[in-house]
């Protein structure tokens, strides 16, 4: 037989927080609405279909969704007996869309035509209207994602008024047991809608004023509280971006006071195959319950009313390794019961991490590398000051900043630039000995290095360094008449370094030497190629002209002397041409 089902305070609107896939919400908000009179003619009748218009908009907006393209334009309710209802909503991109939830359960299909398919859902009743959370995973050619959406539809139709049900007989006991509950149609083995607690149960002869006090849940005990739900979201660690992991858990929690200082904190993931062996703050996770995919879990934190970071690590299994999020909630003061006990975070290495950072100097780093350490450590502080802030956000305070520490210490140096060169490297540029005054080569060149190294120098200077291959000839070295020192010495090679003025382009310099098989001195002009610089690794000078190798060979004193009568008569020949 079927049976009117008395609709009670039906005017609600029920808004239920959805996620990018589903996970247990754990709380439900029911959002007031104008209070419908509770009378037969609102009623609606079990077993009976109803169409009324379907509209998918974005979450949590009125805006319409993209995806409204892919589903029907209307849903079909019918009212089940226990308080269910029966959804059925068509979509046209039936190939492109898979796994569709709502309200949290996975619909079933149960007409399929390749893109055009019916689904099938049941769920509790609600009425009014009425917002479910959906979700669906959309595969194309080119990605494959959950998306979400919210279902909105309004269910406000009414039924002409049933006819009444014999009356029961009179309770001697009860003033209003002669009047029919029109929301029971009599049928004593109904269960009383919530409300009716004032109505005497049946045989209670009058009793139902006194409840049983073993019928009635117990009282929260003095330090405990009633779980209440906080808005939740995951984030990157030590930013304000969203983690990629949000996806995979509610948007929402349950936090309450379970005494001592502690409270509980649970919280739900969509997608308990690939999350698993959760962690916050360092404390495992317990799993609470579990539906499919769906899983809730809990786990016992220090109490500390305000907005909190916890530290959310898990095994992702997609991933083969752990992966770790910052979960960012609020617990309310009305938690801590007067005179409760608040358990302190530990600051004391947060605070010796930010008095070190704050001797940091700036010194030869660039502006922005000082100016990102500067901000760490304001954040830093802004969680030192923070005395009600969890371990999990003073851990993680700890890591930001001794990682932004490093980031400053490993960033380069603002580069300093001397004439065209920088500050801190090495340069080789080619050199040639030349007749003093004259673009001829010079006899000396055939005893030095062809490239001479360049070594910038904070003061604005150059050091240079070149090589002889003749270091038992060529004494007392001048450059532009300072003399040159002698920094290394291997056999008959003898490397020199100058410090000059910083130069570019080509320059000229005199070099004047003692030549021993002369016994006299000789002088050349020294040309200096910059605008050829070429940067290398390390300051050694390896380039020895090839003619000068073969001088390098020990000579007899024959060799030497024929050596230097040849010199003698070119220094003779050099002096009349110059």
């Amino acid at each position: 037989m079927r049976k009117p089902v008395k609709l009670i305070n039906c005017g609600t609107s029920v808004v239920l927080a959805a996620t990018l896939a589903v996970g247990f919400t754990p709380a439900l908000a029911l959002a007031d609405a104008p209070a419908a009179e509770a009378a037969a003619d609102n009623a609606y009748e079990v077993g009976k279909t109803y169409t009324v218009p379907l509209s998918i908009k974005k979450q949590g907006t009125d805006t319409a969704s993209m995806a409204a393209g892919y589903f029907g334009k209307n849903v079909e309710v019918t009212p089940l007996e226990n308080n269910q209802v029966q959804l059925r909503f068509t979509v046209n991109k039936a190939t492109l869309l898979s796994k569709v939830t709502v309200g949290g359960v996975t619909a079933e299909k149960v007409v399929d035509n390749g893109n055009d398919a019916t689904y099938q859902v049941v769920l509790p009743m609600k009425t009014g209207h009425v917002v479910l959370p959906m979700t669906f995973d959309v595969s194309a050619f080119l990605f494959n994602m959950t998306t979400k959406a919210d279902a909105h539809y309004d269910f406000n139709y009414t039924m002409p008024k049933p006819a009444p049900a014999p009356a029961p007989a009179p309770d001697s006991h009860s003033d209003d047991a002669a009047q029919p509950d029109p929301g029971t149609g009599g049928d004593a083995a109904q269960p009383a809608p919530e409300g009716d607690a004032a109505q005497p149960a049946p045989g209670g002869a009058g009793d139902a004023a006194q409840p049983n006090p073993g019928d009635v849940a117990p009282a929260p005990a003095p330090s405990d509280a009633e779980a209440v739900t906080v808005p939740l979201s995951l984030k990157k660690e030590g930013t304000d971006e969203a983690s990629m992991a949000a996806q995979y858990f509610g948007t929402s929690a349950s936090v309450k006071s379970v005494g001592d200082g502690k409270m509980e904190l649970r919280f739900t993931t969509n997608k308990s195959s690939w999350i698993q062996n959760p962690t916050v703050d360092g404390v495992p996770a317990e799993l609470v319950k579990q539906d499919g995919e769906n899983a809730e879990y809990k786990v016992t934190l220090p109490l500390r009313p305000g907005d909190q970071i916890s530290k959310l690590k898990m095994y992702v299994v997609p991933m083969s390794g752990e992966a770790t999020a910052d979960m960012h909630y609020s617990v309310p003061a009305s938690l801590v019961p007067e005179g409760g006990k608040v358990e302190k975070a530990d600051f004391s290495k947060l605070a010796e991490r930010v008095s070190q950072a704050k001797d940091i100097e700036q010194g030869k780093k660039y502006d922005y590398a000082f100016e990102a350490l500067t901000e760490a450590i304001a954040a830093a502080q802004k969680v030192l000051d923070n005395q009600n802030a969890s371990q999990g956000m003073v851990d993680g305070a700890v890591a930001n900043l001794a990682a932004a520490v490093a980031a400053f210490n490993e960033s380069p140096d603002v580069k300093q630039m001397v004439g065209n060169l920088e500050v801190g490297r090495y340069y080789s540029i080619p050199i040639k000995f030349m007749k003093q005054g004259k673009g001829e080569p010079s006899m000396s060149g055939q005893y030095f290095s062809d490239r001479m190294v360049v070594i910038p120098r904070a003061d604005g200077t150059f050091e240079l360094r070149f090589k002889t291959n003749r270091a038992d000839w060529v004494k007392d070295l001048t450059f532009n008449g300072a003399p040159a020192s002698v920094i290394g010495m291997s056999g008959n090679v003898a490397e020199y370094s100058v410090v000059v003025p910083a130069m570019t382009g080509h320059q000229i310099a005199k070099v004047s030497m003692y030549v021993v098989p002369m016994n006299t001195r000789a002088t050349a002009d020294l040309h200096m190629f910059f605008g050829n610089a070429a940067e290398i690794g390390s300051p050694s000078v390896d380039a020895l002209p090839a003619t000068g190798d073969g001088l390098a060979v020990p000579m007899t004193a024959a060799g030497l002397a024929a050596a230097a009568a040849a010199g003698a008569v070119a220094l003779a020949r050099r002096r009349s041409e110059d």
